[in-house]
């Protein structure tokens, strides 16, 4: 009897933590950067968006991956570009001295908004640069985009709406 007990308890328990490490997408939207980034980054794309993923560079097995990889998102953003479909994507990496949370909008206005949140590891600052663009170059590399014909939407305008934003 207490084997039985034991093995329920120890696939109970397996059950649970593989059940903690599938993450939903709007889970992974709602803490990506700050409280309140993803909710901008949905507004930003609707309702409709294609979403391409959150991918953490920084940690491959973070949950907030869901299987995903920067090679899978890329083809994700090439399909929706090619179709013409509004998509949303996002990425952490450590690029030097800061967390930088980037993510990249193709709107229903058919602009594209790339977002970036740059975080000191220190905690000493923060950055946003904030860009909307009218093209975008995927052949700079693989795993990189640039914008094209850009302009840079001061912070201040940055979805100025959502109240619980306007300091950010």
């Amino acid at each position: 009897m207490k084997k039985v007990t034991l093995i329920s308890l120890c696939l109970l328990l397996a059950s649970c933590a593989s059940n903690q490490a599938v993450i939903s997408d709007a889970e992974a939207w709602e803490s990506f950067a700050y409280e309140g980034f993803g909710k901008k980054i949905n507004r930003l794309a609707g309702a409709d968006a294609v979403n391409c993923g959150v991918i953490n560079q920084i940690s491959k097995d973070d949950p907030v991956n869901n299987g995903n990889s920067l090679k899978k998102a890329r083809a994700c953003i090439e399909k929706s570009i090619s179709q013409g479909a509004t998509f949303k994507y996002a990425t952490v990496r450590i690029p030097l001295d800061s967390y930088l949370f980037e993510s990249l909008v193709f709107t229903p206005e058919k602009e594209f908004w790339i977002v970036h949140y740059d975080y000191m590891l220190d905690g000493t600052s923060n950055m946003h640069v904030i860009n909307r663009c009218k093209g975008l170059d995927l052949k700079k590399s693989d795993y990189t985009f640039q914008g094209i014909d850009c302009i840079e939407v001061p912070t201040s305008e940055w979805l100025s709406d959502i109240p619980e934003q306007k300091n950010k």
